[in-house]
């Protein structure tokens, strides 16, 4: 009879326990004024109020151990879901902040907030988990950062390949003829653009030194013309004498053809311009003084030379060239520079042109001074492009 008073009394007191912890859970709960400020929660770690002590109310679950934690990331390594991208924003995690949650799956964590907020529900958005806890990770900043420099990596590579390649290129000229020129063009022009680029380092203006350069030249030629135009003279009146007594004679019918279309003069000064030539480069006065020489009295120079005979292939004479035909292939061929000197044959259009017989075009100035050199070596004036004969004639 004592033992069932007793087990009454426990149950009683069992039961008015229940009683007071549900009462406070309530209260908890529905936030009842007067009553207790922290409400029960089932958040996994949160404290727990009597009735969950009790189990009397579901308990919250407990927090994830680190090995838990390492088997949960492991799993979704092995899935690779951060090297995808985000399920709720459908962009890649790239450096932004990423958590992991107790059911293996990621997000970003900010998408995660937004998805919290706008649900009013706190499940995983893929399988559904609730109350689940979560863990920052930095799986999605460490691909991206591989991936990076994977990329910075391959673009390098590239970059040093095209360069090693050009420098190949720059030292081992192609086989094909057209590309050889191209790159014959592009090398001299490199050779140039550097030549300039020091010159303006050291001079700093070019134009000032070109126009001193240019100075120079003219004075020297002035002097060079002055101190030989005596000399021209009296050996272009001298040959001038001969001409009129050997065509007075009969003894050159060249001459005497010359004569009758009024080209006398200027046949006879261009011989005696190579003669002037031939006798100061015997004399020992070089190369410029021949070219002193030619160009004093180039301004008087015409059609062709006088006789003899000259290399292979050269008309008889002047008159036996069709100039015409010589000018039309001449412009045909699209030419502007003079092959000596590589200016503009328009550079000096008051000393005039000298075209050849073999159609090629130079100044007046530049051929003579080339026959005079030919003449003072002990050669026979040719085409210094195509090494031919010729007959040739002056326009001013």
């Amino acid at each position: 009879m004592r033992r069932d008073k007793d087990s009454k009394a426990k149950a009683d007191r069992h039961a008015l326990l229940a009683a007071a912890a549900l009462q406070d859970h309530l209260a908890r709960r529905l936030r009842m004024p007067g009553g207790p400020a922290v409400q029960p929660s089932l958040e996994p770690g949160a404290p727990m109020t009597l009735a969950q002590h009790l189990n009397l109310i579901p308990r919250p679950p407990p927090l994830l151990s680190e090995d838990q934690w390492s088997e949960v990331h492991l799993r979704s390594r092995l899935r690779q879901d951060s090297a995808n991208e985000c399920v709720i924003c459908k962009e890649e995690f790239q450096t932004g902040a990423q958590v992991l949650l107790s059911c293996s799956h990621t997000f970003h964590r900010h998408c995660l907030a937004s998805f919290e907020r706008y649900s009013r529900a706190k499940t995983c958005p893929l399988c559904r988990a609730a109350q689940y806890q979560k863990r920052p990770i930095t799986d999605g900043q460490d691909l991206f950062r591989v991936k990076c420099a994977t990329r910075i990596q391959a673009a390098w590579r590239g970059h040093a390949a095209r360069r090693a390649y050009r420098e190949l290129r720059r030292h081992n000229p192609p086989k094909d003829e057209r590309l050889r020129k191209k790159w014959a063009a592009e090398r001299l022009q490199e050779e140039n653009d550097r030549l300039l680029s020091k010159m303006e380092d050291e001079v700093g203006d070019l134009d000032s030194l070109f126009a001193e350069l240019d100075a120079s030249v003219a004075k020297s030629r002035e002097v060079c013309d002055a101190a030989l135009r005596p000399l021209a003279a009296r050996l272009q009146q001298g040959l001038l004498r001969e001409a009129e007594a050997e065509a007075a004679s009969g003894r050159a019918a060249g001459r005497l053809a010359l004569v009758e279309s009024d080209t006398v003069a200027p046949a006879v000064a261009c011989s005696g311009q190579q003669h002037l030539a031939l006798q100061l480069g015997r004399a020992g006065l070089g190369v410029s003084a021949g070219l002193g020489a030619v160009a004093g009295a180039g301004a008087a120079g015409a059609a062709g030379s006088g006789g003899g005979e000259g290399p292979a292939g050269r008309p008889a004479s002047a008159a036996a060239v069709d100039w015409d035909a010589v000018v039309a292939r001449a412009r045909a061929r699209g030419t502007q520079d003079c092959p000596i000197c590589l200016g503009h044959i328009s550079r000096r259009g008051n000393e005039g042109i000298a075209w050849l017989s073999c159609t090629h075009c130079f100044h007046i100035d530049c051929i003579m001074a080339f026959e005079a050199f030919e003449l003072a070596s002990g050669g026979t004036p040719c085409c210094p492009v195509c090494r031919s004969g010729y007959r040739r004639r002056c326009f001013t």
